[in-house]
């Protein structure tokens, strides 16, 4: 079941669609930040649904930075938050995300444990809002 998240007005849902929009373009850090600003202001079950979201666009940021132990952390945390949402939540494919997120987390995991190091494909965010 889709759930749409509640948020406290219209401002939040542009910051959220503008922190997806950004994940997609690979600006990773500026996301977690605009959702960092509906998480903070949402008191709703969806709260940690937006936590999941920073997450993970904190662990490809740390990524980015050559911070692999960071970016495994941020990664399996931000996994495991989006976990309780089902398969779609606020507009998202969580299946897709989730799987295609938890393929990168074990190449990065490999790479952090001395493994060969194979291309990293950011997920991208699919978002069809209710």
């Amino acid at each position: 079941m889709d759930e749409a998240p509640r948020s406290a007005d219209a401002a939040a849902e542009v910051l959220f669609a503008g922190g997806i929009d950004l994940f997609n373009r690979g600006h990773f850090f500026e996301a977690h930040d605009a959702w960092e600003e509906v998480w903070t202001a949402d008191r709703t079950p969806s709260r940690k649904f937006y936590q999941g979201l920073i997450k993970v666009a904190g662990g490809f940021h740390h990524f980015q930075n050559g911070n692999l132990v960071g970016s495994v952390a941020l990664l399996s945390a931000g996994l495991e938050h989006l976990a309780a949402y089902g398969e779609r939540h606020g507009g998202i494919d969580l299946v897709r995300l989730r799987r295609e997120v938890a393929a990168e987390l074990e190449k990065i995991r490999r790479r952090r444990d001395g493994g060969v190091e194979e291309p990293i494909a950011f997920p991208r965010i699919a978002h069809a809002p209710q």
